[in-house]
């Protein structure tokens, strides 16, 4: 009798762990490239790299409030999904914007993959780090792997769909007040590249603007704190 008790218990969990597995990578596995233009008419391009969502769709939501702050700015807004047929050295973009789902507290495959192999030298680039609510080890590790890449990083957030993303604010979902952090990031970050880009040209470029960006939270730093 115990021994056909044990030989059930043993059997269950033998079965829990291969589901386990199988529903990680079914979920971290890439998908093929997709490049879609996602409106826009401005002359300065963004670039929206992304691992799409299989489950919840919350970095596919992500990227289209990133898309529109940043047409909100007059960027032209291209969106690619990243696996290993995705060029690794994006050109042409004033600014790149990277999502990544977080699983077992690190940034999916497709997005660790992509950036081992990316040559992003100097590119002005923001990132998401989304998830449930633990999310804080897989954002220092994706802000490594970004700055691995040679990209200038902005600023990254975290963004989640278990927590309260704006801390005492009970009049939105946890995923609406995530669209409108993303939103407001992508916005800022591209009017901040615009000012310095009009500095240029006018031959001011010396002309220190500040830090980008009002609304995020770097790392160390409570989510109620914005950058300073």
């Amino acid at each position: 009798m115990w021994k056909w008790l044990i030989f059930l218990m043993l059997a269950l969990l033998v079965i829990a762990v291969l589901c386990i597995i199988g529903i990680t990578v079914w979920v971290q596995a890439e998908t093929p490239f997709r490049r879609e233009r996602l409106g826009g008419a401005g002359r300065a391009k963004a670039l929206i790299l992304y691992h799409p969502s299989k489950d919840a769709h919350f970095s596919d939501d992500i990227t289209m409030a990133l898309a529109s702050g940043f047409e909100a700015d007059g960027f032209a807004v291209e969106r690619w999904s990243m696996s290993r047929h995705t060029p690794t050295r994006p050109r042409g973009f004033a600014i790149i914007a990277v999502v990544s789902n977080t699983f077992f507290w690190a940034p999916d495959w497709p997005t660790q993959d992509y950036l081992d192999r990316a040559d992003l030298d100097g590119q002005s680039t923001i990132a998401i780090m989304a998830g449930g609510g633990n999310t804080r080890r897989a954002q220092l590790v994706l802000m490594r792997e970004i700055q691995n890449s040679g990209a200038s990083l902005l600023t990254i957030r975290e963004l989640w769909m278990s927590r309260a993303n704006i801390p005492d604010t009970k009049s939105d979902s946890n995923r609406e007040q995530a669209m409108q952090i993303a939103r407001q990031i992508a916005q800022d970050a591209g009017r901040q590249l615009l000012m310095r880009a009009a500095d240029k040209a006018a031959g001011r470029a010396g002309r220190d603007h500040g830090e980008v960006l009002l609304h995020t939270q770097p790392i160390g730093r409570p989510p109620h704190e914005t950058a300073s």
